[in-house]
């Protein structure tokens, strides 16, 4: 800059608001308390309230895949158990002939990817099929509320875990290693 517009650029700096204000060193001081405040609580409130727990972060997922593992065993059970009528007329309303012979083989995948899920076993892949399955039992249930038990708040709970481990991981106490 030349020396005429850092002249003019400090004529307009006087005459602004900012610079009226901390003029005098009384509000020089009384600023410089409030931004040191400002800075204060920016810093400090803003760190988690119990720092230690998140040493144990890791575990997170172990938890949620333990919370999705069981709620897809219970699908599984349901599936095979007294959910097959249930089961068998969704599938014929989708159009599928026969649609009894289509329960056990879902009912058998629930209880396998639970299980997978509980175990750390691929549990990416595993997630992949949770979400899948929560994602169309979602969208079915609005479509075909009659024949599914569950309700749809369920499949979306469902869905936001299975993308969480997804996108995370298996954690602690698996068989799947982060790279």
């Amino acid at each position: 800059m030349h020396t005429a517009e850092v002249v003019e650029n400090e004529e307009k700096l006087r005459h602004s608001t900012a610079y009226r204000i901390t003029e005098s060193p009384k509000k020089q001081v009384v600023m410089t308390v409030i931004c040191h405040a400002f800075g204060w609580w920016y810093s400090y409130s803003m760190l988690s309230v119990f720092p230690d727990l998140l040493s144990l972060s890791f575990f997170a997922p172990f938890l949620l895949r333990l919370a999705l593992g069981v709620v897809f065993f219970d699908f599984g059970r349901h599936t095979l158990g007294k959910g097959r009528g249930q089961h068998g007329a969704l599938f014929e309303a989708l159009g599928l002939k026969q649609g009894g012979e289509y329960v056990t083989p879902l009912g058998v995948i629930e209880i396998v990817v639970s299980l997978m899920l509980i175990a750390g076993l691929y549990t990416q892949l595993a997630a992949l099929f949770t979400l899948s399955f929560s994602l169309a039992g979602y969208y079915l249930k609005g479509r075909h509320g009659t024949h599914i038990e569950h309700r749809r708040h369920l499949f979306f709970l469902t869905a936001i875990i299975s993308l969480s481990l997804l996108l995370s991981g298996a954690g602690a106490l698996a068989f799947d290693l982060p790279l």
